[in-house]
């Protein structure tokens, strides 16, 4: 009786076993096996990503507070005409008729007074008259150029009508010097600027003083040069009075 009451137990706990595994135990699922069903090609290729990516992120449309374009090309303005410059006097172009320079030293003084007197045709001294504040102020700085490195003044330009001529006149001081009785005059600053020599180019030699013609730059060209009176000429290297290339020299009343 013992046994059996034991084998029925025994019995009962297998059984239970195995309806509570069978219980727990994960039912199988079927999955069905995919097919493959080929796409017939096409004319037209499938859409990229980027094209995709253009869809899916539109462009936000203009609104009225974003900058309106500026027009590439700018109207012209109209430049300011501008005003006529006076024409230049003809005068530094144009050669004059005739010119004398000449310098004066009176006697007993150190003091050489310069001139420049230059004569036109009536075209040009026409247009002179017309222009003779500009006229002035050229001729007083052509003469400044010519005693560069003088002491000079008393600056002036004076014309005449009846001759058509202008004449440029100044004071230039310290070339002379005196001794006692004796004068010493320096001329290089007059001769060389116009290529001349007082013996090279054969000045005339008088008791009053040296002088030239000739052409220089193709216009017709005099220069004298006058001292205080003698007795005898101005001759090259003479002794009390005479000159060399350049200097002249002279003896005073005693």
């Amino acid at each position: 009786m013992r046994n059996q009451k034991i084998f029925r137990h025994l019995f009962a706990f297998l059984l239970a076993t195995l309806i509570l595994t069978a219980a727990c135990a994960p039912t199988p699922v079927s999955v069905p096996t995919p097919t493959y069903t080929p796409v017939p090609p096409t004319s037209t290729p499938p859409p990229t990503s980027t094209a995709k990516v253009v869809e899916e992120t539109p462009v936000p449309a203009l609104t009225s507070t974003q900058t309106p374009s500026i027009p590439t090309t700018t109207p012209a303005k109209a430049l300011p005409t501008p005003s006529p410059s006076p024409s230049p006097l003809p005068t530094e172009a144009i050669a004059p008729v005739r010119r004398i320079i000449s310098t004066k030293v009176e006697a007993g003084e150190t003091v050489v007074h310069y001139r420049g007197k230059t004569f036109w045709d009536e075209a040009q001294f026409s247009w002179i008259m017309e222009h003779k504040a500009d006229f002035e102020s050229k001729g007083i700085e052509k003469l400044k150029r010519v005693t560069s490195g003088e002491e000079s003044g008393k600056y002036a330009v004076e014309f005449d009508e009846a001759e058509r001529s202008t004449s440029l006149t100044c004071e230039v001081h310290g070339v002379v010097s005196k001794r006692d009785h004796s004068f010493y005059g320096r001329f290089l600053w007059l001769i060389t600027p116009l290529g001349l020599d007082f013996i090279g180019d054969h000045f005339e030699e008088t008791t009053e003083g040296l002088s030239w013609a000739g052409t220089i730059e193709g216009i017709p060209t005099e220069i004298l040069c006058e001292f205080p009176p003698q007795e005898v000429p101005y001759a090259a290297w003479g002794q009390p009075i005479g000159h060399c290339h350049g200097h002249v020299w002279w003896t005073g009343t005693k």
